[in-house]
């Protein structure tokens, strides 16, 4: 396997284009153990409350470094460089205002600033969700960009075992690995249940209620299957999700404008 291909291999959902019936996505029983770890539930539950589902815009991240790294992906999201962002801006339009969504952010490696640790900015990540366009490679990337460069950054360092939480619209993006080493993470995500995933069909499923009789999916293997049968819906139209860009057809929301 080219190095170059370990983002998609060891990735936990579809691929955006060209599903596939031979198409990979890395679902293992550690992952379905991560997802339902009751310590990482229990802290999601302070957020958004007893019921929770798990949400499928969810992601592994191998990044390689960067010296290593073809030049044509060294600003691809998932190996290289991570633009400017929030991540409500990835869901469809009816999920970008009505779902509840935080982010967990899990280190499987060190992460420093040398090896391309996430960074945030101060006092602006209350401005509601701002226009993305579409970025490199149609990454989703927030407008004017170059603006958050300018300001003072927060570097999100975290050792193994830490988490880091991420409301939908932090305003964040990750540093160019300079190490020699892969830094290695997962970013899971859960929204209130009774609210749109913002990435039909791929699964959305009750991880925690009161009532028992939500929590239908129990198990690895039925949650693994719930990823093939969306699978066989998304290879008729050949693609697993689509990014709504820009986010609003007018710039009343550009970052430059609300700055």
């Amino acid at each position: 396997m080219k190095i170059d291909d370990l983002d998609q291999y060891f990735n936990t959902r579809l691929p955006r284009d060209h599903v596939k019936k031979d198409s990979d996505y890395f679902a293992t029983q550690s992952l379905w153990n991560l997802i339902t770890n009751k310590n990482i539930l229990d802290v999601v539950e302070k957020i958004l409350g007893k019921e929770i589902m798990s949400n499928p815009v969810q992601n592994t991240r191998i990044k390689q470094p960067e010296k290593k790294l073809p030049k044509g992906s060294i600003l691809d999201g998932l190996s290289g460089r991570t633009p400017w962002h929030q991540d409500a801006a990835v869901l469809s339009r009816k999920g970008q205002k009505l779902t509840d969504m935080v982010t967990v952010w899990i280190p499987f490696t060190k992460t420093t600033k040398k090896n391309g640790c996430m960074i945030t900015v101060k006092k602006i990540n209350k401005m509601g969700l701002l226009n993305h366009i579409a970025g490199y490679r149609g990454q989703v990337e927030i407008k004017d960009s170059k603006l958050l460069d300018e300001m003072q950054h927060i570097h999100l360092e975290a050792d193994v075992g830490d988490v880091i939480l991420l409301h939908k619209h932090s305003i964040h993006c990750s540093l160019p690995n300079r190490s020699n080493d892969f830094r290695i993470s997962a970013d899971l995500r859960y929204n209130i249940a009774g609210q749109p995933s913002g990435r039909d069909p791929l699964p959305n499923f009750y991880v925690r209620s009161k009532n028992k009789k939500n929590l239908k999916i129990q198990n690895f293997k039925q949650w693994l299957a719930l990823w093939e049968k969306a699978k066989e819906k998304c290879i008729p139209r050949k693609y697993a999700f689509k990014y709504p860009l820009p986010t609003f057809k007018t710039n009343k929301r550009d970052l430059s404008k609300l700055l």
